[in-house]
């Protein structure tokens, strides 16, 4: 039976979850999801939920649908408050807002700069609206979003 725990922050449903009043975290065992107050979606086999700190533990087959992004890996540790995401094992990134794929073993993702660093045989490719597509490797790749009018002169 699946068990639905929500506050003004997320909804949880899982079939196999435990809380803690003490520590505040919640610990589910089997695919579980949450969405939170954004409608974004994680889900994962199993992981924690630290409610003090808004930190998600997503282990084995972890996942995240924002508006813009779709991440999966075997483990994912988002930070709720920052919304930075640490990524590890069989990383796939698929930036809808940039029509890009990312590919790895090891990243992090940070929010508010819009950057992402990807390490442990990455690989990105990129695609246009004539489906023209670019593909880049490299040992590490570190991603950031250009805007030429960033740097125009004044």
């Amino acid at each position: 039976m699946a068990v639905l725990h929500k506050n003004i922050d997320y909804r949880m449903i899982s079939d196999s979850i435990t809380y803690n009043t003490e520590t505040d975290e919640a610990r589910f065992y089997t695919r579980s999801y949450i969405w939170n107050n954004k409608d974004e979606i994680l889900t994962a086999e199993q992981g924690v939920y630290n409610n003090q700190t808004k930190q998600y533990s997503f282990i084995d087959k972890a996942y995240i649908m924002t508006e813009t992004r779709e991440i999966w890996a075997d483990t994912l540790y988002y930070y709720g408050v920052t919304e930075d995401v640490d990524m590890f094992g069989n990383i796939q990134i698929f930036d809808k807002e940039h029509s890009s794929y990312g590919f790895g073993h090891l990243g992090r993702y940070w929010n508010e700069r819009g950057q992402t660093l990807l390490t442990r045989h990455p690989s990105v490719f990129t695609f246009d609206k004539n489906n023209d597509t670019t593909f880049m490797r490299a040992d590490t790749m570190f991603l950031y979003v250009y805007y030429p009018s960033d740097f125009a002169d004044s």
